[in-house]
């Protein structure tokens, strides 16, 4: 949902960008960083950007990893 109180996955989530399996994570973390910096095109949330969470797992979710990016 990219509008509304609190935008949730604004670029479709993984399978909205083809499911990259192997860099799933750093998608995430990239449209953080393209949100952020107002330049995520079509899918930019109306709202000012301040704060970003991403979550993945790594591989048969032995890994986990939450990163928050912050303008």
């Amino acid at each position: 949902q990219r509008d509304g109180d609190l935008p949730i996955n604004p670029s479709g989530g993984l399978l909205g960008v083809g499911n990259p399996i192997a860099a799933a994570g750093l998608m995430k973390v990239a449209e953080i960083f393209w949100q952020l910096r107002g330049e995520a095109g079509r899918r930019q949330v109306k709202k000012p950007v301040y704060t970003g969470l991403a979550q993945a797992w790594g591989d048969l979710m032995q890994v986990g990893t939450v990163i928050i990016l912050r303008r």
